[in-house]
């Protein structure tokens, strides 16, 4: 079952979407309903849930200072942004975190749950292929380990270290 968390600082928007789909039928666990951004990084770090639906502008911490974050850490959420604002600029800075769903509000159940499902499928497949290379996740892990271990060690750039191990690592978990 994949975990989801709601982000948005209307009320009746995260309380709307978290009622009006049956999340059970489609073998999703809502595990968070959050008000702003810092909540929304708190619940995300305690739930490591695979989804996350959060609104771009919140009090506290925006969407996208949560995505940028979130994307600095090992967790391999899937976010998508549901926003007020359709602003160029928005888009832009999510995609470079790779977000790939980015619905208007208002926007129907239709739209969330296809966007929802699209995501489900990328994370059971890149469960399925851990589990088929379950090296990879322990490979990945002491590969990062070397990474900060030669950044501390060495006194050199973080940048300089990852480009050396960029051509042979997917840092972004791309499938």
């Amino acid at each position: 079952m994949l975990k989801l968390i709601i982000a948005d600082d209307e009320r009746i928007i995260r309380e709307t979407i978290s009622t009006i789909i049956n999340w059970k039928q489609y073998d999703i666990e809502l595990v968070g309903l959050c008000k702003n951004g810092l909540e929304a990084y708190d619940t995300i770090l305690d739930e490591t849930p695979d989804i996350v639906l959060t609104d771009i502008r919140m009090p506290g911490m925006d969407g996208l200072e949560l995505i940028r974050r979130i994307s600095e850490t090992d967790l391999n959420t899937q976010f998508i942004i549901l926003s007020g604002y359709g602003e160029f600029e928005y888009a832009k800075m999510a995609m470079k975190y790779g977000v790939r769903h980015y619905l208007l509000k208002p926007c129907s159940e239709v739209q969330i749950l296809e966007s929802i499902q699209e995501i489900a499928q990328d994370c059971y497949r890149k469960s399925s292929l851990e589990r088929s290379y379950p090296a990879m996740s322990s490979i990945r892990h002491n590969v990062i380990f070397t990474i900060l271990n030669n950044a501390i060690c060495q006194n050199r750039p973080y940048d300089e270290i990852m480009r050396a191990y960029d051509p042979y690592m997917d840092f972004y978990f791309s499938s």
